[in-house]
Formats: structure tokens, C-alpha cells, sequence
């Protein structure tokens, strides 16, 4: 189904189909229950379209959803609650990815993937393959809340436009076993997101990759590769997008980052390069309160995390635990201390998360900087 395309027409020309498979999963869907999205007409829709009207294999499909959706209840439900990954910081600390820009009235979602700015090997020295496959799944259920949701209110198909921006990116960057991970989630998405994909468009794709295109087209799903174009613009982050016409048939300039071509500047921290995201936090606290800071180590951490404190004006006590343990208790921070460097000595590489908490006991507010951050990543033990 097109993009765009209006639902009613299609859902009335398919009625007898919808029916049909609706008899033949009835059972399944009322035992199922609560999976996370409505499992009514436009839910049979999507299946049957993607079967291509064969209702026998659209049933199949349906029966892998539910049953998939019921063993994730819990994450679908973070999803659809919060809109965010459920326990995707360490995933989200070695990429460059998010939503930025809509194409469009109907405002199809646009999610960006600076493949050239991601850390794929420390990714996957940090996270394991089954934990990576689903944090690319449940970025897809983030994509289909999104975009049913705009469907229902629209009476239009609304779909989700991935874009693949390879600018800096090298053969060198590249890893079979990523190439696995992205292989994997595609043929699940297959059968739990029907119709959710509208393009997959590639941007600032160097000549020599294209290779490597296709060697990872091979593991992905056919649908999934039957959506995928190549756009000819190149070198976005300096020029405008103009040469795309993807863009330019959507008149998506204005929405879109300025590295794509685009004239917003203004878009998720998740989507600068890893230099540039914000380590450092202005806060001022409040009399008789306390706010925590925390920070998720990878296993294999061989360095103590850099934690640095610089009071303006006051004071304030510093506690510092990592997992259980605790590392700094009531330590006093003043303002006649300058930038204070906090010593945390504990063996990090089993991984896990640190949390500083600041009190401000004092009857007055308290400004201060807190920079909180890794030193560096070290490769964990094979």
C-alpha cells in the first residue's frame, strides 16, 4: 500500500478477505490479549497487504506477531508509554540515531542513521547479539506507534522513511556480525510491522560501499530490500539536499538537519557525533533537596568514569555508589574548591550503573556544574 493512500477504499475492496482471515486467527488474538496495539480491521489489513491477499500466509504472519508481542509485553508496553527504548542507554551510547523531520502533510516519521559517526565495534563488545537485535525491534515499535496512530486519525496510510546517511563512513567500519544483527531484526519486523515501511533511503553513499550494500542486502528481508533506493546527493553536511528527489517530491527541507541538506538545527541529542553530545549539566539546587546523576558502564571498563564537580556559589554533599557499593558517602563540596575531581575507586569491568547523588542541606539554592562521562572504552575479554 502506497503511502499516503487513503485506508477506507482499500479495507472496503478487501472485505471478504479481512473477515476471512479475522475467523481463522480469532482464537489466537483473544487468547493473546493485551499485546500492545489493536488487533482489529486495519491490524488484518496491514498482514493481508504484505501477503499480497494469500490469507493462509497472512494468517501465518499474524500468529508470529502475537505470539512475539506477548513474549516483549513488557518492553512494548515502556515503548508505548514512554516513547523511548526500555534499557537502551549502553545501546544508545555507541549510536548515532533518532527521529528528526516528517515528509509531508501527513507527517511521516523520518528516522536517521549516521552509520559513519556509530561505534558498531564497541557496540558490539559492549551489548549482546540478541539484546542488540531487540533494541533495533523495539525502535521499531517506537516507528509503529507513531505511525498507526497517525493512520487512525488521518484515514491515510502513514509509514516510516529511514535514512541511511553513510557520510565518513569507511570498509573499515564494517562487521559481519552487526550485518547479522540488522539481518535478523528485518525478517522479525517482517511479521510483527506489515506495512510500516515506506523507504529506506541511502544518502552520501561513497562509491566503494556500495559492495557492502549488497553483501547486507543478502542477509535482510526481500521486502525490506524492494524499499531501499539510493540517493545521488553526497556531501549534505555541506550542500543543500536538493539533488535528492525523495526530498525534494516531499519538500522535506525544513524538517530535516542541516547535515542532510536540510535547514533544522535543532534536533536529538542521540544524533550528534559522540564528541559533541552534552557531558555537562547546569543544575541549581534547591534548598533541602537532592538530585541524582547516573551513568551505565559497559563490561570491560577498565578506566573509573570521569565525575567532576565545580560549585559557584555554596555547598553541597556528594554521595557515589556503584551497584551496591558504596564509593563516596556525605563528601562536602564548596564553592571556595574550584572544579573538584571525585576519586571513584572500584573495579568497573563487571559493569553495571553509578549514581552520584548531590544534597543541598542548606537554606538557600545552590548553581553548580556536574560532568559525569567514561574516560575511555577498553575491549572486554573474549
Amino acid at each position: 500500500m502506497d503511502m499516503g493512500q487513503n485506508v477506507a477504499p482499500v479495507l472496503e475492496e478487501h472485505r471478504d478477505k479481512v473477515l476471512e482471515l479475522g475467523k481463522l486467527v480469532e482464537g489466537e488474538i483473544v487468547a493473546a490479549g493485551d499485546v500492545g496495539t489493536k488487533t482489529d480491521d486495519l491490524f488484518l489489513l496491514r498482514f493481508l497487504l504484505s501477503a499480497k491477499m494469500d490469507v493462509g500466509n497472512a494468517a501465518e504472519d499474524v500468529r508470529k506477531c502475537l505470539e512475539w508481542r506477548k513474549e516483549n509485553i513488557e518492553q512494548l508496553r515502556h515503548v508505548k508509554e514512554n516513547g523511548t527504548l526500555p534499557g537502551g542507554e549502553l545501546f544508545m551510547k555507541y549510536q548515532v540515531v533518532g527521529y528528526a523531520g516528517e515528509l509531508g502533510e501527513l507527517k511521516h516519521p523520518v528516522f536517521i542513521v549516521r552509520v559513519g559517526l556509530c561505534n558498531t565495534k564497541g557496540l558490539l563488545k559492549a551489548v549482546e547479539h540478541k539484546q542488540i537485535v531487540n533494541m533495533m525491534l523495539y525502535n521499531s515499535e517506537i516507528s509503529f506507534q507513531i505511525c498507526d496512530q497517525r493512520t487512525r486519525e488521518s484515514g491515510k496510510m502513514v509509514k516510516m522513511v529511514n535514512v541511511i546517511d553513510m557520510y565518513n563512513m569507511s570498509l573499515f567500519q564494517a562487521d559481519r556480525r552487526f550485518a547479522k544483527c540488522v539481518g535478523e531484526s528485518s525478517h522479525v519486523s517482517q511479521f510483527v510491522y506489515p506495512q510500516l515501511l515506506g523507504k529506506a533511503v541511502m544518502i552520501n553513499v561513497p562509491t566503494a560501499l556500495r559492495y557492502m550494500i549488497k553483501f547486507v542486502n543478502k542477509l535482510q528481508s526481500k521486502k525490506t530490500v524492494e524499499k531501499q533506493v539510493i540517493c545521488p546527493a553526497q556531501k549534505t553536511h555541506k550542500l543543500d539536499a536538493s539533488t535528492c528527489p525523495f526530498i525534494s517530491d516531499f519538500k522535506a527541507a525544513p524538517t530535516l538537519p542541516d547535515f542532510l541538506g536540510g535547514t533544522n538545527t535543532t534536533y536529538a541529542n542521540t544524533l550528534l557525533p559522540m564528541e559533541e553530545r552534552e557531558s555537562t549539566k547546569h543544575i541549581q539546587l534547591d534548598s533541602r533537596s537532592s538530585r541524582k546523576f547516573s551513568l551505565i558502564l559497559a563490561k570491560g571498563e577498565t578506566l573509573p568514569p570521569l565525575c567532576e564537580i565545580e560549585i559557584e556559589k555554596g555547598s553541597i554533599f556528594v554521595s557515589a555508589k556503584f551497584q551496591d557499593q558504596v564509593l563516596i558517602d556525605q563528601k562536602l563540596i564548596t564553592s571556595s574548591e574550584s572544579l573538584v575531581t571525585l576519586q571513584l575507586k572500584c573495579d568497573f569491568a563487571t559493569g553495571g550503573t553509578l549514581v552520584v547523588e548531590c544534597f543541598n542541606e542548606t537554606k538557600s539554592k545552590v548553581p553548580f556544574k556536574i560532568t559525569l562521562d567514561t574516560c575511555e572504552f577498553a575491549p572486554r575479554e573474549e
